[in-house]
């Protein structure tokens, strides 16, 4: 569409066409121009991998941090396959350092070489990955270091060497100039900050999950416990209740058992009496005589004239009833049988 329109803008006599369709006309292509480069840039930066992503907690806080740890490894010696901490190859020397910063990369150099985003060597800045061929110059990269520093394309980088172990090297140095293949940035000062930001928040929301957990554990153990006396307050005064009822079942019983007996008492008291009192009487010459075993004492009985009417003597009724002198009282029952 664009070249259309510079076509167009071609063909037409400029010269002769009025200043604002001249002004208006150059700005229409002046903007799809803008477009379209932007559009360019857009695609460009897409062709670049964003930056290594950062899984667990930062032990540095920064770039600067984590190449200050790496420079403590120098002289560490070189050896094939090992990642420290006392012994490195190159990619392994590298898989240690951005550890450091959460961040696990590849384990070997040119797996490391696809991680992060692409960099310019004149935009190299410390913590970038730079890349190199092995031994012999060709494609395959068999070499990698950390930049410690650089300036417009020349930098220093510190690297598990295999003849001398660690140790930090000019980029200048022609052997490594010649085997120069690429750069990655892997992180930054910012992504590191702002995971140290999650992890922090992420902890303290951990830090408050747990309160507020043990909080909660502490209130229901709380309500546990006010339940459990409670039970056991229900349960005592259930047992005094029932201790309470049974006593009074007992208290029943034994009232029920003396009432019972004391009716078969009765009962048994009714049968031993003859009618009337169980005295039984004959008049004799005006003379009522006893014949039963009982009698029972009216108005005007003495004990001599009871003993008369039953044929016995006044100490035989005291005998045979207990008593101790002569005083009967009226409607008091006396043997005057001997049993």
């Amino acid at each position: 569409m664009s070249r259309k329109l510079i076509h167009q803008v071609n063909k037409y006599d400029m010269n002769n066409a009025p200043t604002y369709i001249q002004k208006n006309l150059f700005k229409l292509v002046l903007n799809k121009t803008t477009l379209l480069v932007a559009a360019l840039m857009l695609s460009c930066a897409g062709a670049y991998s964003k930056e290594a992503a950062i899984t667990e907690k930062p032990e540095k806080k920064s770039v600067e941090e984590m190449l200050d740890y790496s420079k403590t490894l120098i002289r560490r010696p070189y050896r094939s396959g090992a990642t420290g901490p006392y012994a490195f190859d190159c990619s392994g020397f590298t898989y240690h350092c951005f550890k450091k910063l959460g961040i696990t990369l590849k384990r070997t150099s040119e797996d490391q070489s696809k991680q992060g985003k692409r960099v310019r060597r004149k935009r190299l800045r410390p913590g970038d990955l730079v890349f190199f061929n092995g031994s012999k110059i060709g494609k395959d990269i068999g070499h990698v270091g950390i930049v410690v520093s650089a300036k417009k394309g020349v930098f220093t980088f510190i690297h598990a060497s295999s003849s001398v172990g660690i140790t930090t090297t000019s980029s200048s140095l022609k052997y490594y100039e010649d085997r120069y293949k690429k750069a990655r940035r892997i992180t930054s000062d910012k992504s590191i900050k702002r995971a140290l930001k999650e992890y922090a928040n992420a902890e303290k929301d951990a830090a408050k999950k747990e309160k507020e957990l043990a909080k909660q554990a502490e209130k229901e153990q709380k309500e546990a416990l006010k339940r459990q006396k409670e039970a056991e307050k229900e349960a005592e005064k259930a047992r005094k209740e029932a201790e309470k009822e049974a006593k009074k079942k007992k208290e029943e019983q034994t009232n029920n058992t003396a009432k019972t007996d004391e009716k078969v008492n009765e009962s048994k008291n009714e049968q031993t009496k003859p009618a009337e009192n169980q005295t039984n009487e004959q008049s004799n010459n005006g003379i009522k005589t006893i014949t039963g075993p009982y009698h029972t004492v009216v108005s005007g009985d003495t004990l001599y004239n009871i003993s008369r009417r039953a044929g016995c003597s006044v100490s035989d009724l005291q005998k045979w009833n207990n008593l101790d002198g002569n005083s009967i009282s009226v409607g008091q029952t006396i043997r005057v049988r001997k049993p």
